[in-house]
């Protein structure tokens, strides 16, 4: 689910979730697929997890600062 969510896959990402994938789990770094969602800049992907129940506060790495370290600057227009 994380390789689907980081290139922006949807259909794959809701295909994995139906299959029992989990929107939550963390990678080796602790990362979620949420957070590698906003690292790319995927709005689409970001409202689909967490429609999905994605968690986006992950207490080993809060969203926040994975949004910082993305390409978008907070405040900006999309």
């Amino acid at each position: 689910m994380h390789l689907a969510a980081l290139r922006g896959h949807k259909a794959t990402v809701v295909q994995l979730e139906n299959q029992g994938g989990c929107v939550n789990a963390k990678g080796q770094n602790g990362w979620t697929p949420l957070h590698l969602a906003c690292h790319q800049s995927e709005p689409e992907m970001v409202a689909s997890l967490l429609g999905a129940n994605a968690d986006p506060n992950v207490p080993e790495r809060p969203l926040t600062l994975q949004y910082d370290s993305g390409k978008n600057t907070p405040g900006r227009a999309r």
